[in-house]
């Protein structure tokens, strides 16, 4: 390990020696992080166009209240462009990791590539031949990494379903998702809790987070009686940039996904690092 390895706790690629055997993996890593980051960047600039507009109307008839949202810009397709380079680099880091592998083998890697399937039962039959010449012990953390479609266990095979998308379509669909809604819990107590203590708010994820999000779509029903007696307080809603139909993970918002399939890809290539790369 002392032969690749620099102890950089701040920096996961700079722990890596540019000859250790899954640097270009790490490389890979780092690269979509950076998209990851410019996709943030992206969604950032567009919340601050105030895209969507929360619209309050009052039913007196019946003493209804209903929040609805206007929008006024849609989501930029463009944003499609860095997220699949993103995803892309993760699936990439795999491909270059399971060739490091057969090469630690001495196997050839002509046709290798990161075994990753639909069902477990493909898996079994056909993860073998995309890796031949593997240690026996770099197949079983391979095996044990689950790399199919599993609900307990599915980034892999969302980084690899996104990935194919991404190739065949070109774009990866994108669109808004209304994320929750938040009150000041003690907004009626304010008489009580005096002007030196700032009510707390409570944000509350909806049950129908109206994917993708359509214009007129109604957010909150409540009553104007509840309105007028402030016990909500000061409402406030939050949207969300989400995966878009069809996607494995249709309807999530976008940059914790990313995030957390790129944490996950570094997790495995630092367990074959550990592991197999002694």
């Amino acid at each position: 390990m002392e032969k690749f390895l620099i102890m950089n706790p701040k920096a996961d690629l700079l722990s890596f020696r540019p000859d250790h055997p899954l640097f270009g993996s790490m490389l890979k890593v780092s690269r979509a992080e950076r998209y990851i980051g410019e996709v943030q960047d992206a969604i950032n600039a567009f919340f601050s166009r105030n895209p969507f507009e929360v619209v309050r109307n009052d039913n007196l008839q019946t003493g209804e209240c209903f929040f609805s949202v206007r929008i006024r810009e849609g989501v930029p397709a463009f944003l499609s462009g860095p997220i699949g380079d993103a995803i892309h680099n993760l699936r990439a880091a795999f491909d270059l990791l399971a060739c490091q592998i057969v090469t630690l083998g001495a196997g050839d890697i002509t046709k290798t590539q990161f075994p990753v399937f639909s069902t477990c039962e493909l898996f079994k039959a056909n993860h073998r031949r995309y890796i031949q010449g593997a240690p026996k012990l770099a197949v079983e953390i391979i095996e044990q990494f689950q790399p199919y479609y599993s609900a307990s266990n599915a980034a892999l095979w969302q980084i690899h379903k996104l990935d194919i998308i991404d190739k065949h379509r070109a774009i990866i669909p994108v669109g808004a998702a209304y994320g929750s809604f938040g009150f000041d819990v003690g907004a009626q107590m304010s008489d009580i809790l005096g002007p030196q203590i700032k009510p707390p708010t409570i944000f509350l994820r909806p049950a129908d987070r109206q994917f993708p999000l359509k214009d007129g779509a109604i957010l909150l029903q409540t009553t104007i009686s509840a309105m007028s007696s402030n016990i909500h307080g000061d409402i406030r809603f939050n949207f969300e940039i989400a995966f878009g139909e069809d996607d494995p993970v249709t309807g999530q918002p976008i940059i914790p996904v990313l995030r957390q399939l790129a944490q996950f890809t570094r997790n495995a290539i630092q367990r074959f690092a550990d592991d197999i790369f002694v």
